[in-house]
């Protein structure tokens, strides 16, 4: 062994070094022999001890030794050539080659046996690994290489490894403790290539605060100890300022990659304690809930921020709803679902269908109303037709003059509030058909045209009622319908109009919504709270009567039904009523209603009956 022949190798290795001719004659043998000794950790003062070097009493062929000077940067990845060869018999010795998965070799064992111990040795090491790499090879070199040693997800950051996720160049606002900015003077931002490498310089802002909610997720999904309500309210404060960056990118960005950015939030929801109560002790709530925002919803009405009101929700449909902290217009803008949408879906997808009258018609129906149902009585003359085609033998007109002020805050919609009050309903006995729900958002198709026991063109003729309303409505058996032609008052579901299908699993919804369907209830012994259970036997209409204010914006008309456009109205109705029975086949009784106040019941004002004998008298129809 070398060592023990150690004085005669070094009186051989001096004379080969002072012997050029001699050392030349024997290159190739000092290259094909085990006779090298490999460098001792001993001899390196800047080399942390808790860090493997490797070292041996063994002899090594030129080939399995690293030169000298990487003694340093690769000890802990292969043996090098020991100090004590002289240089001139090194110049002629074909080494161990070094490549970039040896540096990284390096790299990725320190990483793996690091130790906070000798931390000025560490940093000069590292940064010294970190110069090579980023001096020698590209960009791709240094990201497979990484990659293929797995040290791709932390980097250096002067005291200890820190992972890529946590750290940013230039982050939106303070993100500690998850992220760190990397500040100006750091010594790993010469590092470039290696920057680029890691995706630190390109890692997009989104990216950066979706790592740094997921962590916080996390946190409170593991039962952290460390977290306390200073620590939660600075964690809820944080995530507050994520989601509100959030939705000005979703406001700016509207690409697929975005939108598909936006589906992996996850928001703070609320919860239920053990006795199904939203804790009201904030000073001890330490915790945060959380839900992927797909299946998150937001309180879309006021009245749904009541603790009563959420805690009957969330105790019947078991619901992730956004925390209340959360600003709505952020939820909004970050396409979170209304709750609104869901209480009425719940247990039932038919319960709301976008259902309305779905061609470009406010312009036609304008042109409609102006070309051919100008006349007032032709809104009656249409509904007592209807009502005949439908084998209904009583038609019944209200005149609803009550303010209703007292059913305006829990609506579908807040916009809606101006179509609560005053009103014109009309009743027939006779129930709607699924056919006749279609037909009544065919504009103008000619529903009727093969139906010989048929008159008219009702979907044509229905569209007299926007003489007086732009919002009408309708209920039938258990079924509520809503025509928006503007597709503006009904909010979030558009579309024309909406379908309100009524079962058992809707009470939350009609308690929730309970001043929306108020005005219905008593009106021709319609009470929509029953409908759950049984149908209306019958079709009632509603036609909310048009203001000022909305004739300015109306499409369809501007005519305005204040108190004294109704008289007149009505006057005419009764006038000429007997005639509207002339040409019907089953409909035999119109009566008229006033209804002034909410404590009244509706008042009988007169009543047409069509007596056969009669009217062929008066007609003089007998010849």
């Amino acid at each position: 062994m070398f060592y023990r022949i150690h004085p005669r190798g070094r009186t051989c290795a001096q004379l080969l070094a002072t012997n050029t001719s001699l050392l030349k004659s024997v290159s190739e043998l000092l290259n094909k022999h085990r006779w090298l000794p490999c460098n001792s950790k001993t001899i390196s003062t800047t080399y942390p001890e808790w860090l493997p070097f490797q070292s041996t009493n063994s002899l090594y062929k030129a080939e399995d030794l690293y030169p000298s000077s990487a003694a340093e940067l690769l000890g802990a990845v292969g043996s090098s050539l020991s100090l004590i060869i002289p240089g001139a018999i090194k110049s002629c010795l074909r080494f161990r080659p070094t490549a970039l998965h040896d540096y990284s070799g390096q790299l990725e064992s320190i990483m793996n046996h690091f130790q906070h111990a000798e931390n000025q040795k560490s940093h000069f090491l590292i940064c010294s690994l970190y110069a090579l790499i980023n001096q020698t090879y590209s960009v791709d070199e240094i990201r497979k290489s990484f990659s293929a040693q797995n040290i791709n997800d932390q980097i250096w950051f002067g005291t200890n490894f820190v992972p890529i996720s946590k750290l940013v160049l230039d982050p939106p606002f303070n993100l500690f403790p998850y992220a760190e900015q990397i500040p100006l003077a750091s010594p790993i931002l010469k590092f470039e290539r290696i920057l680029q490498a890691l995706n630190i310089q390109s890692r997009s802002t989104e990216t950066t605060l979706l790592n740094v909610l997921n962590d916080i997720v996390q946190k409170y999904e593991t039962n952290a100890h460390d977290r306390t309500l200073a620590t939660r309210n600075d964690d809820f404060d944080l995530i507050r300022r994520i989601l509100v960056w959030f939705s000005s990118f979703a406001s700016q960005e509207k690409s697929e990659t975005s939108i598909d950015i936006i589906k992996q939030l996850y928001l703070p929801t609320i919860t239920l304690n053990e006795d199904n109560k939203i804790n009201s002790d904030s000073n001890k709530n330490v915790s945060l809930s959380f839900a992927i925002i797909d299946e998150c919803y937001y309180c879309d009405q006021k009245w749904m921020t009541d603790k009563l009101a959420i805690e009957s929700i969330l105790n019947e449909f078991k619901l992730n709803i956004v925390d209340e902290n959360i600003p709505v217009d952020i939820s909004e803008v970050l396409g979170v679902q209304p709750l609104t949408s869901k209480i009425m879906n719940v247990k039932s997808l038919s319960f709301v269908r976008n259902w309305g009258q779905k061609e470009e018609i406010t312009s036609r129906i304008h042109n409609l109303i102006k070309e051919g149902y100008t006349d007032g009585l032709a809104i009656f003359n249409e509904f007592i037709q209807n009502a005949d085609d439908a084998r209904a033998n009583v038609v019944k007109f209200l005149y609803d003059n009550r303010s209703n002020l007292q059913w305006t805050t829990h609506l579908l919609e807040p916009s809606l509030v101006q179509f609560q009050s005053r009103a014109l309903w009309v009743y027939n006995d006779a129930v709607f058909t699924e056919n006749d729900f279609q037909n009544l958002i065919r504009l103008g198709e000619g529903t009727k045209v093969n139906d010989l026991d048929k008159i008219g063109k009702f979907g044509l003729g229905f569209n007299s009622v926007y003489n007086v309303t732009d919002l009408p409505s309708l209920i039938s058996q258990q079924t509520l319908i809503m025509l928006d032609p503007h597709c503006k008052y009904l909010g979030k579901y558009g579309n024309g109009g909406i379908r309100l299908d009524f079962t058992p699993s809707q009470r939350t919804m009609l308690r929730s919504y309970k001043d929306q369907f108020e005005p219905y209830s008593g009106i021709f012994d319609c009470n929509v709270c029953e409908l759950v259970d049984e149908s209306f036997n019958g079709t009632l209409f509603r036609l909310p009567l048009r203001t000022s204010e909305q004739a300015k914006e109306s499409l369809l008309s501007n005519t305005v039904y204040e108190h004294h456009d109704m008289l007149e109205l009505l006057d005419m109705l009764v006038k000429r009523g007997s005639q509207l029975l002339l040409n019907t086949q089953n409909v035999c009784k119109i009566e008229l209603y006033e209804l002034t106040s909410q404590k009244e019941k509706p008042k009988l004002m007169c009543t047409f009956v069509k007596e056969p004998v009669r009217y062929l008298q008066q007609y003089d129809l007998t010849k």
